[in-house]
């Protein structure tokens, strides 16, 4: 016995330090759970948190910042610990202090739990009397210069699941405006927190010279009474709402509003007025309202209110129950509008728009393409945007826009805009089409676009976005007549803008968009292009079919080639294939006066990545080719025109290797030629063969810079055949790069009757009065570094009289030093004392100045004494001697006599 209460003693003993335990640890236990609570969040902070068993339960200095709230409140639960502790308590809340509420829509939206979700799960709405006290309420992010400041808030609301609910907030404003709100909803809630559609409730707002916050620079603004009340006396039936206001401008009354609408059951299970199962009925008539109460939403789209609408807005809105329709009119300083939306059709019809738009508003709609202010006029015939029955989601109608309108990147006024539009989602097609008026030129437009993308689609909006994410690729038509090319021109890559000037100012175009690709049509009144763009990956692979035909004024082909062209011509193309590695086939024409230049062409890459090409043409006008190589008419004198040309090119981009052969009236050749480092060459030991026939031309221009002996040439018996052999040139034209080694093959000829040749004839008594027959030896000739140095050669004359020739001729400067020799027996035939002489005596004959200006004397350093004073020579000697002395005094000087032919003789 003594030992059960021994035992008795410890377990009460031990019951009592428990209890003792747990009386001093649970608050210590809640303030900590509290504590750590509120510093999950590292904005938050808290000064003193006590927790009793008695009550009340206190937080104070509590600091909140989240989700753009912030405050500094102190907080009492009322309850003790052991009434909390009981099902379903009662909780009565008090909270002081200040608080700031930020609606900036740059902050992160807050997501709002599913209420259905929560319905269908253990949540439940606790017995709750919440009070508050605040000394001020700041709402910031209205868009506003200054926050809204309310002040003196008392609230309550008391929550009693499946019995009351009910709620009431006072406010006042420094102002000496006032806020009352009155709700009362007696078993809006079922016991299970759950929302009871067979409740009653009713809801009463009256506002009083409240100052609305200023926005966007508009203030002064104010609300002088306003009153709503919101019932239903079965929430499952109809929702009324009725509500009424005034306001005013720096304490001058305007503007008000009057609402009257219902949400009631309907019939119809869908519409445009239903919500589920319920429909709005009723009507909203606004008059002189601020359009800043709009900002909050209207900045979201970047619009100011006033600047965009105009400082008040005029609207109403009615629909009569059970009818079809709802009217709509907007009225503002900016804006007029009108329109009817149908619920049983679930459309939009009748709809006028009429808006003045301004310069800002302009540029941001555009993107910045668009300039200036406009007047924009739109009608919207009918908007079916649900789809029911037999009626489809479409749209048709017609905009209008009238103005100082400047489309920025070409610079381009825009006077006028009217077009139509139209839109089908079963059939998901968009269409336009209308006039424009750019720079006083009319241009009109039609457009026609299918979605070839076979995902649902849910509206007009999913249908324009799906047809521009799928271009370049796509379905469907574009024209467009008249179109000033300098429009298009800031879209266009900076080097390709030139070429639109071979379109003209004034162009039309046809796009039709086929299989992955574009058919493209272009016309002016000077040219037209047409051919198909065919895509891979969204990007131009190749280009086919394609043709091109420019008329060219003279400057247009001045600007073309680079030369002076005088006449109009016109250039035609062909394109049967081109893609973006280099391969081609193409053809080419170029009329010009009655010449016609023919170019057949194809290009191929190859494995290496090569380009290589095979280019064959007729009709060159050799003046134009003359011309662009700027050959000064040699090349025109050389060859006459025109040409016909075939060659193939290896490694075109690169180093480029041509093989290539050709003829004209006066010419033939074969060549094989290099391009590197801007230098032209032949292939190292490959001669290019050159076949020419005599001309005037010739003779005056190629042979004449040969030296003077070659340019009295008359005519030949053949052509004249010409080889080069390891030449090396500047493309730049730098004469002092040519390398070369020049054979010339000129045979038997007759010299001009101009000619030194000529000149000696009476010495050499020739029976040929006006020509003399010649034939040259073949000619070699060195180049180096633009100085020709000729291997000695002879000019037989009359097949008796066999004349030597050696020297150089530098190119640079065009200086001549050329060495040749007359016989003097020759002149026996003029002077008889001195014929019949047996021994020869050669005088050597210089050739100096320029080609241009050749100077022609006996050598200097030919002493005709000192040779008539050798032995062997005697003979010569005493002829001489008594030619000079005892003969015919009347006989001429030798000396004299080729001081005459030859000293200075040009």
């Amino acid at each position: 016995m003594h030992r059960m209460k021994k035992i008795l003693l410890i377990i009460l003993c031990s019951i009592v330090v428990l209890f003792i335990a747990a009386y001093v640890a649970v608050p210590i236990i809640a303030e900590s759970m509290i504590r750590a609570k509120i510093l999950n969040n590292p904005n938050s902070t808290v000064s003193t948190i006590s927790t009793t068993w008695s009550g009340p339960q206190t937080i104070s200095g509590l600091h909140i910042e989240e989700d753009g709230l912030l405050a500094d409140v102190d907080v009492i639960l009322s309850e003790s610990l052991f009434e909390l502790m009981r099902p379903s308590p009662h909780i009565h809340i008090d909270v002081k202090g200040n608080a700031v509420l930020d609606l900036s829509p740059t902050r992160e939206e807050v997501d709002i739990p599913n209420t259905n979700e929560m319905s269908r799960g253990s949540f439940s709405i606790p017995n709750l009397t919440l009070s508050a006290s605040l000394n001020s309420l700041t709402i910031e992010g209205l868009e506003g210069d200054a926050p809204f400041i309310i002040q003196n808030l008392q609230g309550e609301l008391l929550i009693d699941p499946g019995r009351h609910l009910g709620a009431s907030l006072h406010a006042t404003s420094d102002t000496g405006g006032s806020i009352e709100i009155v709700a009362n909803a007696p078993d809006i809630l079922n016991s299970d927190g759950t929302l009871n559609w067979d409740a009653s409730g009713e809801c009463n707002i009256s506002i009083e010279n409240m100052v609305l916050p200023t926005i966007s620079g508009q203030e002064g603004w104010s609300i002088i009474e306003l009153s709503a009340d919101v019932s239903s006396p079965r929430l499952r039936d109809a929702i009324n709402v009725s509500s009424a206001g005034s306001f005013a401008e720096y304490d001058e009354p305007k503007g008000y509003f009057v609402i009257k609408t219902q949400f009631s059951s309907a019939e119809k299970a869908n519409g445009t007025f239903v919500f589920d199962d319920g429909e709005i009925v009723g009507s909203v008539n606004l008059s002189e309202v601020p359009t800043t109460l709009f900002a909050p939403l209207l900045y979201r789209y970047e619009i100011d209110p006033v600047l965009d609408i105009g400082k008040t807005v005029n609207l109403t809105l009615e629909r009569a129950i059970g009818g079809p329709q709802m009217n709509v009119t907007f009225n503002s300083e900016r804006i007029h509008a009108t329109g009817v939306i149908d619920s049983g059709f679930e459309t939009l019809s009748e709809v006028q728009l009429n808006a003045n738009v301004r310069q800002e508003l302009v540029r941001l709609l555009s993107e910045n393409q668009l300039d200036g202010s406009a007047e924009i006029s739109l009608m919207l015939e009918r908007f079916v945007f649900v789809e029911k029955d037999e009626n489809p989601v479409e749209c048709w109608g017609n905009i209008e826009a009238r103005g100082s309108l400047v489309h920025l990147p070409s610079k381009t006024p825009i006077q006028k805009i009217d077009a139509t539009f139209s839109g089908n989602l079963n059939e998901r097609k968009l269409k336009a089409g209308g006039q424009i008026t750019l720079a006083d030129q009319p241009s009109s437009f039609q457009v026609e676009m299918v979605s070839t993308n076979k995902n649902k689609l849910h509206s007009l909006s999913d249908l324009f976005v799906t047809i521009v994410h799928q271009l370049p690729k796509g379905s469907g038509r574009l024209q467009i007549n008249n179109l000033p090319t300098k429009v298009v021109s800031p879209y266009i890559p900076e080097e390709q803008q030139p070429l639109l000037q071979y379109i003209g100012p004034i162009a039309s175009s046809v796009v039709t968009f086929v299989r992955d690709g574009i058919d493209v049509e272009v016309t002016s009144k000077s040219s037209s292009l047409a051919g198909t763009l065919n895509f891979k990956d969204d990007t131009v692979e190749s280009i086919t079919d394609a043709s091109v035909q420019v008329q060219l004024s003279g400057a247009q082909a001045s600007s073309l080639l680079g030369v002076p062209v005088q006449s109009d011509s016109v250039l035609t193309s062909n394109i049967k294939s081109l893609d973006m590695h280099g391969n081609a086939s193409f053809t080419l024409l170029y009329d010009i006066g009655k010449q016609r230049t023919f170019v057949e062409g194809i290009t191929t890459r190859t494995k290496e990545g090569a380009l290589d090409g095979h280019l064959a043409a007729t009709g060159i006008d050799t003046r134009l080719l003359d011309a662009i190589l700027e050959c000064d008419g040699l090349l025109y004198d050389t060859i006459g025109s025109p040409i016909a040309v075939e060659m193939k090119v290896t490694n075109i981009l690169d180093a480029p290797l041509i093989v290539a052969g050709g003829n004209s009236p006066l010419a033939a050749f074969e060549t094989s030629l290099g391009l590197s480092n801007e230098a032209i060459f032949t292939i190292p030991d490959v001669p290019t063969q050159t076949s020419i026939q005599l001309s005037p031309s010739l003779t005056q221009h190629l042979l004449k810079d040969l030296g003077p002996i070659l340019s009295d040439i008359r005519s030949v018996k053949h052509p004249v055949d010409i080889q080069f052999v390891n030449v090396q040139s500047s493309l730049k034209g730098d004469v002092s790069s040519l390398n070369a080694d020049v054979y010339i093959n000129i045979g038997e000829v007759e010299l001009d009757s101009g000619s030194l040749t000529m000149k000696l004839l009476p010495m050499f008594n020739s029976e040929h009065a006006e020509v003399i027959p010649a034939t040259f030896d073949p000619i070699h000739i060195e180049v180096r570094n633009g100085i020709a140095m000729y291997k000695k050669f002879s000019l037989t004359l009359d097949n008796k009289y066999s004349i030597p020739y050696s020297g150089s001729i530098n190119f640079v400067t065009r200086a001549l030093e050329l060495h040749t020799a007359v016989p003097l027996t020759g002149l026996g035939y003029s002077i008889k004392e001195l014929r019949g002489l047996a021994t020869d005596i050669d005088v050597p004959i210089l050739i100096t100045g320029t080609i241009d200006r050749p100077v022609t004397k006996v050598d200097p350093t030919f002493d005709l004494s000192k040779i008539l004073q050798s032995a062997a020579i005697t003979a010569i000697g005493d002829a001489i001697g008594d030619a000079l002395e005892g003969g015919n005094q009347d006989a001429p000087n030798p000396l004299d006599l080729l001081d005459e032919l030859f000293g200075g003789q040009q």
